[in-house]
């Protein structure tokens, strides 16, 4: 008889986890935001590549303009029900880069591993990890 209790409480504390997850993370995403600062593989990006680039976002879509380097386009699907939240973009090439961003307030912070490498789980950039590290401003 004591497991109906405990199976409720477990359902309880799994729908709480849930909770703590950004379920209003889809909405923010869409809009025009502009590089506050950025790290590549552990190396802080240029000036002029910061203040260059912009990225625009629909519910499902990217674009990186302005950079420095190539623009890039593709597709993003969110996981919301993990904290922090998970994204994963697909380019135009086909290559998939999987990740993990927030939004507090009008900032945007990602971190994104390149193919092959594992998510990040924390929003960092060491050396050698490839990993893409971007906080942006909703303009």
């Amino acid at each position: 008889m004591m497991r109906t209790p405990l199976l409720i409480t477990a359902g309880l504390v799994l729908a709480s986890s849930v909770a703590w997850a950004d379920a209003d993370l889809p909405g923010k995403m869409p809009g025009e935001w502009t590089m506050v600062s950025g790290v590549e593989d552990g190396k802080p990006l240029s000036q002029d590549h910061v203040d260059k680039a912009m990225l625009t976002l629909t519910d499902d879509t990217f674009a990186i303009a302005g950079g420095v380097g190539t623009d890039v386009k593709g597709t993003y699907k969110l996981d919301a029900t993990k904290s922090p939240c998970e994204i994963d973009t697909t380019g135009d090439d086909g290559s998939t880069w999987r990740g993990i961003v927030k939004i507090e307030g009008d900032t945007q912070t990602i971190a994104l591993a390149p193919p092959g490498k594992p998510r990040p789980i924390e929003f960092a950039s060491p050396a050698g990890s490839g990993i893409v590290f971007h906080i942006w401003k909703k303009k």
